[in-house]
């Protein structure tokens, strides 16, 4: 369709012409064009996700599918369900839209079918009838999230599976399988709408095994800021100490259920006792040293930078008995493999289901057992101290389900190069990366050296301007005595509950945005009463709850205020009066306590390099820019934020970040009372 006919179908659906959203269309058909990575950020309000659509589809050849990648399924229902209506009627077309989830958000039939796993558990019986009766009348297609009764996580875990676990052609259901359905879709679909699990986990296998070929894909990455630690997250490994039990204590019976159709029966059955005790010895073994060693966990975690010579043996001991396991499990399997031909010659449906339910749980246990093993090589390398880039290495201690346990994490701090190997190098038509926060301190350096795209001549950058006339809205930061530095904390606290009476606004909302679950609480538990009556604390209700709850109050003309942590700083959008004032209790700097931040923060230094500058401080920008973008969500919104931190006016650090902050009007190191009686203030909804 030409731009004319577009633009001409815009405007008969009302829209107003953005000229931010006519630049991102340009840009995004330029880059598909001419085959290029283009990085975007394209504030709120610019109608991106139409404009990166209308781009895509106007630039792509015929023969390839968009592949739009977003942060969450949620975000993809939002696309199928609203902007996927508005889409169809600008482009005047019917798009062959498909949605792809994981495996494990879709029922197994096999699974569903198999009554064994429930043997000993006959708390889903009925649930599970009424949902293969459900099947059977096609009032369910299978997927978990349109199940027409909420599915307990632990019924989900046992009727679904993994790629590990699933026999794929060969399975008696597999032409009924929504899974398998979905994917056949997605070759002859115009827009392929996934998340970024999803996409990473189907570049983890080659790219091509659950969305379409690398080769035959455009790619709109939206929301793409997030893409960094989904990626760390996806590439990290975990296995538990002790329940890895649960699973190694079926080897055996799996093997002589496997026999029962193997001739002659394998050799191996006789030695697989005793490497199945040899490896449950050594998993106790390290249970035990853990125990040994529970002073040196700090909240439940123990990081470990140069494990000791016991460990070390122990983590030899459990790899060595874990892959001569696997390889017998994998002998079995080949077998297998041949006694299903034989059995499928024969048309001997009976044998060949029962095979195939015996591979798909040899392949299970195979698949643990080789991440057994690998999660535990990953902490002998860490005796290498050489490490161009090092892994984070920890334990983490958990009293779940009555049951004490270690779980061993494994991650890479960096991903940089796994990204190059897996989808950059292989991209051939394009990719759009595009979100309102992407560059930190004004630029997109760190992001894209997150990603290893910093040096790609492929790449291009594109900031799109704001529609929002930010110089009619208020960036206060009052004149304060107390830094909230470690030692100042608590005192810093009490000067904001001083000055939160005088912030409020009488009839509207507020949204409250702590860096921490204690200062969150102490507020709230300080507060005056006639504040404390009108706030709504994260944690007390659900997100959505306290949302609905808060709009309500707002539109009966009530005050409202929302007492939030990180998950409140985005995607969440409250417009107009249901949030006229943000105030940020601090600067959210991230502190590197948690592992992965930890490991890569002693890497810097042992280069000589400065944390707080090549780390913490891009990541601060972010997030900041991310807690103001709060305020104004449609372009009459107006209000004002106020951030309770002078180490932005008193810290060069704090120039720095004020530098790449939105053009708001500023109130900077100025009086409460200055604050107060300034005309955009007086002209707003006056504070208590």
């Amino acid at each position: 369709m030409s731009r004319k006919k577009v633009l001409a179908n815009m405007a008969l659906e009302g829209l107003r012409q953005r000229p931010q959203q006519i630049e991102l269309i340009d840009y995004v058909a330029e880059a598909i064009k001419r085959k290029k990575i283009l990085c975007v950020e394209a504030p709120t309000g610019t109608g991106k996700t139409l404009a990166y659509c209308l781009g895509a589809l106007e630039a792509k050849e015929n023969k390839h599918v968009i592949v739009i990648s977003t942060a969450t399924t949620a975000l993809q229902e939002q696309f199928f369900q609203k902007d996927l209506v508005l889409l169809e009627k600008i482009h005047a077309s019917k798009l062959s839209v498909v949605l792809a989830k994981g495996r494990r958000r879709y029922v197994c039939h096999a699974r569903l079918y198999n009554t064994e796993p429930f043997l000993d558990d006959n708390r889903f019986t009925d649930k599970i009838s009424e949902l293969q009766v459900l099947l059977e009348k096609n009032q369910w297609q299978g997927e978990f999230d349109n199940a027409p009764f909420e599915i307990h996580p632990d019924l989900s875990q046992k009727i679904s599976t993994d790629s590990s676990g699933c026999s794929a052609g060969r399975c008696e259901y597999f032409n009924s399988c929504v899974f398998y359905q979905n994917r056949r879709k997605m070759h002859q679909a115009d827009i392929v709408v996934t998340n970024h699990s999803l996409l990473l986990a189907d570049l983890g296998l080659g790219g091509g095994a659950i969305l379409p070929e690398i080769k035959d894909s455009v790619y709109i990455l939206d929301e793409c800021h997030h893409l960094p630690e989904k990626a760390l997250s996806h590439f990290a490994k975990q296995a538990a100490v002790m329940r890895s039990l649960d699973w190694i204590n079926s080897v055996a019976k799996a093997l002589n259920k496997a026999a029962i159709y193997i001739l002659p029966k394998p050799e191996e059955d006789s030695s697989v006792n005793l490497l199945i005790k040899l490896l449950v010895d050594a998993l106790q073994n390290a249970q035990q040293y853990l125990h040994d060693n529970r002073g040196r966990f700090i909240e439940k975690q123990w990081r470990i930078k140069v494990p000791e010579a016991n460990l070390l043996e122990t983590a030899d001991t459990i790899i060595r008995y874990g892959l001569k396991i696997s390889v017998i499990l994998k002998n079995c399997l080949s077998k297998l493999d041949c006694a299903y031909e034989l059995a499928s010659g024969k048309n001997d449906k009976l044998t060949t289901e029962a095979i195939i339910r015996m591979h798909a749980t040899l392949s299970f246990i195979i698949n643990r057992c080789d991440n057994l093993a690998d999660i535990w090589g990953d902490l002998i390398q860490l005796k290498e101290v050489n490490l161009s880039i090092p892994i984070a290495c920890w334990f983490q201690f958990s009293n779940d389900r009555d049951e004490n346990d270690f779980t061993l994490h494994t991650s890479p701090i960096n991903v940089s190069k796994m990204m190059q190997d897996l989808f950059w190098d292989k991209l051939s038509n394009g990719a759009i990366l595009c979100s309102a926060t992407i560059r930190a301190m004004g630029k997109f350096n760190d992001f894209l050296r997150k990603l290893g795209l910093k040096n790609s001549p492929h790449v291009s950058e594109k900031v799109l301007c704001s529609p929002f006339e930010y110089q009619r809205s208020v960036l206060f930061i009052p004149q304060m005595k107390i830094e909230p530095s470690q030692l100042q904390q608590a005192k810093h606290l009490e000067e904001v509950l001083a000055m939160l009476p005088q912030l409020i606004f009488s009839n509207a909302g507020t949204l409250i945005l702590f860096t921490s679950r204690k200062a969150m609480e102490f507020t709230l538990s300080n507060v005056p009463f006639e504040l404390r009556k009108d706030i709504l604390p994260q944690d007390r209700y659900s997100k959505m709850a306290i949302i609905k709850m808060h709009k309500e109050r707002v539109n009966r003309q009530e005050r409202s205020i929302i007492f939030g942590l990180a998950s409140f700083a985005e995607g969440v959008d409250l417009p107009g009066a249901y949030c006229e004032h943000v105030i940020i209790q601090k600067i959210p700097f991230s502190v590197p306590s948690e592992p992965i931040s930890q490991t890569r923060s002693d890497w810097l230094v042992k280069q000589q390099k400065d944390p707080f500058q090549l780390m913490t401080l891009p990541e601060t920008s972010v997030k900041l820019a991310q807690y103001m973008g709060r305020l104004l969500r449609h372009e009459e919104d107006r209000g004002v934020i106020t951030i309770l931190d002078k180490r932005l006016y008193s810290k060069n650090y704090g120039a720095a970040l004020l530098e790449t902050l939105p053009a708001f009007t500023r109130l900077v190191n100025i009086p409460m009372a200055d604050f107060l009686n300034h005309p955009l203030i007086l002209r707003a909804r006056r504070p208590n």
